[in-house]
């Protein structure tokens, strides 16, 4: 090592040596940095519980405050917005009927998804299938969009899947609990032209059809513009398979805005 550099490195070595010695905490700074706690389903959930009151019975259904909120902007306003219920954290909907509420609030703590349909627990009259239909109707009236296009895409992936179409209860049904313009009459309207021209007469004969269309003029209404309306320009698609209501995309029968992005348009059984 060079004289000059040998007398340089013994240099700061002896200041070094005669410097006080410092604490632990001089040497480092020490800087608290807030970490952000995973935030989980259960703490979205908050903690704060809402009675709600079903049906004619007045059927007792706890719900957390803030999914009804952060999901629905029908129940934000109700719970959020300086009213009664706001006071009270509770309501009462005489009018609904608590089995078809209670799919209602499982769609919500299933995040947006309900169980599979079993078709062979639903009749014409009753079972999964009818109550998918009421729970549409409830979606339409308190405007919850999101759920109603969940419906659409399981009640036609389920007739798809199982080569099903609707009862013509269902149909009624469908016109019974929604207003004019909905999705879901416009695929019964559909269904129904499709199975007049297509399906074997022997269970859909001119008189079941005329009993489906005796005193709903709207769905009357409705088949004639999707006979009208629907007209086969694929030769190699066939008329038949272009006019099935199963086969067309889901956002066919959503209620979302026309080109919107849309995560429902694959097969939910």
């Amino acid at each position: 090592m060079p004289a000059t550099l040998a007398r340089t490195v013994e240099f700061h070595h002896r200041k070094l040596l005669r410097a006080p010695a410092l604490q632990f905490n001089q040497m480092v700074a020490i800087v608290e940095i807030p970490v952000e706690r995973p935030t989980g389903f259960l703490d979205q959930l908050g903690t704060e519980i809402v009675d709600i009151y079903v049906g004619s019975s007045k059927h007792q259904i706890r719900v957390h405050k803030a999914l009804l909120a952060s999901k629905v902007p029908y129940f934000k306003a109700m719970f959020e917005g300086g009213f009664m219920e706001f006071e009270q954290n509770s309501c009462t909907l005489p009018e609904e009927d608590p089995i078809i509420f209670g799919l209602f609030i499982e769609y919500l703590y299933g995040g947006g998804r309900l169980g599979p349909i079993d078709i062979e627990k639903s009749t014409t009259t009753n079972g999964p299938v009818v109550d998918r239909i009421k729970l549409y109707g409830y979606a339409e009236k308190i405007c919850f969009v999101e759920m109603a296009d969940y419906i659409m895409t399981n009640l036609v992936s389920t007739f798809h899947h199982y080569l099903r179409t609707p009862s013509k209860e269902g149909i009624r049904l469908a016109y019974s609990v929604t207003k004019p313009g909905s999705p879901i009459r416009k695929y019964m309207s559909q269904s129904l032209w499709y199975i007049m021209k297509y399906v074997d007469e022997s269970s859909w004969s001119p008189d079941v059809v005329c009993e489906i269309l005796r005193g709903v003029d709207d769905l009357l209404l409705d088949v004639v513009v999707a006979g009208r309306g629907r007209k086969s320009n694929n030769y190699f698609m066939g008329e038949k398979r272009n006019t099935d209501p199963r086969l067309y995309s889901k956002c066919e029968w959503h209620a979302h805005p026309r080109g919107a992005a849309c995560a429902l348009q694959g097969e939910i059984l």
